[in-house]
């Protein structure tokens, strides 16, 4: 018949049965170590992806009130000559018939 291999099942599992303390100790110390490192880069990779959608946020908005910006200046004859015509109006008809126009 075989040998019974040993377990240790509350120390470590299978391989906690053939590791000394000290070695178990370091292995620990080690993942420990490890899974701090990870965690560290993961905060690293989270505030990099919010700086970055932090930035492209701001270039859509920058974007946006620039396209707005130039909508109004190429609206702008337009609005004049609308308004321009009502008050012609205005002057022609009497003040009661043009009804009130907001901006």
């Amino acid at each position: 018949m075989p040998a019974a291999v040993p377990i240790a099942v509350a120390a470590g599992g299978v391989i906690g049965g053939y590791l000394s303390g000290h070695e178990q100790s370091k292995g620990v110390t080690a993942a420990a170590g490890t899974q701090a490192t990870a965690a560290t880069q993961a905060q690293q990779i989270q505030a990099d992806t919010a700086a970055k959608a932090l930035a492209a946020q701001q270039e859509q908005q920058q974007y946006s009130r620039s396209q707005y910006a130039d909508y109004l200046t190429r609206m702008q004859p337009y609005t004049a000559a609308g308004q321009q015509a009502i008050t012609r109006l205005s002057d022609v008809l009497g003040p009661s018939s043009i009804p009130s126009v907001r901006n």
